[in-house]
């Protein structure tokens, strides 16, 4: 799960279904915006370009990999959350994919289009009684009956109109959420989304190998990034 440029750890080189080739490939995508592994420094960016993150608020604190044997992962508070300044990088096209364990409700990540001024215009991917959401401006797909406390992967792309979602594998029917307009003072934020100027939505649980990508990945695509 964990991809590095030049090396790999021993823990993930040992594993039978590992691929060095595969961590190369990615490492030197040019479409892989962020990648967030949670390794070493919480707020490390390891895309090919990196935009490393800062706390806003509380800072996460490190805890067990979806994988315990391959690494630690964020574990977010309720109120701690990680910003990330994006404000050059607005694509057209975006796949998101994550690890995350929720024990509360909250967002997992949210990408605000106006986040200063509006409460309703992000692309976010989050959980609220017990039901889990991916939105664009209202506008989304639902799962419920996901089991609180466990690790899941979730994943969602947007092709410039329609929105997609997958846990776990299962992907959700397509949905038409229109198109986005970006503002300038927005950023890419983890564990937390932006309101009218203000985090809010801070979610309890943990977050692992987080990945923002410009393109929309097919289903093949994301299976890898699963077994990463």
């Amino acid at each position: 799960m964990r991809a590095v440029v030049l090396a790999c750890s021993l823990a993930s080189c040992g594993r039978f279904d590992f691929d060095p080739r595969a961590a190369d490939a990615e490492a030197a995508d040019p479409s892989l915006l962020l990648h967030f592994t949670f390794e070493g420094a919480l707020t490390a960016d390891s895309a090919p370009v990196p935009h490393d993150a800062t706390c806003a608020g509380e800072c996460p604190t490190a805890g067990p990999s979806a994988h315990a044997s391959l690494g630690t992962a964020a574990e977010f508070s309720g109120s701690s959350c990680l910003r990330i300044d994006i404000q050059t990088l607005r694509p057209q096209e975006i796949t998101l994919a994550l690890w995350v364990r929720v024990d509360q409700n909250g967002n997992f990540v949210a990408r605000p289009f106006h986040g200063e001024t509006a409460s309703t215009n992000s692309y976010e991917l989050y959980a609220q009684s017990g039901i889990w959401y991916t939105e664009i401006a209202g506008k989304g797909l639902t799962r419920s009956n996901v089991p609180m406390g466990e690790w899941h992967f979730m994943a969602s792309t947007w092709d410039g109109m329609t929105l997609t979602q997958s846990i776990d594998g299962v992907r959700e029917e397509k949905v038409d959420a229109g198109a986005i307009s970006y503002a300038d003072a927005d950023a890419f934020y983890i564990g937390c989304d932006r309101d009218n100027g203000v985090e809010v939505d801070h979610m309890t649980g943990a977050i692992d190998e987080v990945r923002f990508y410009d393109r929309v990945l097919a289903a093949e695509e994301l299976s890898d990034v699963e077994a990463r």
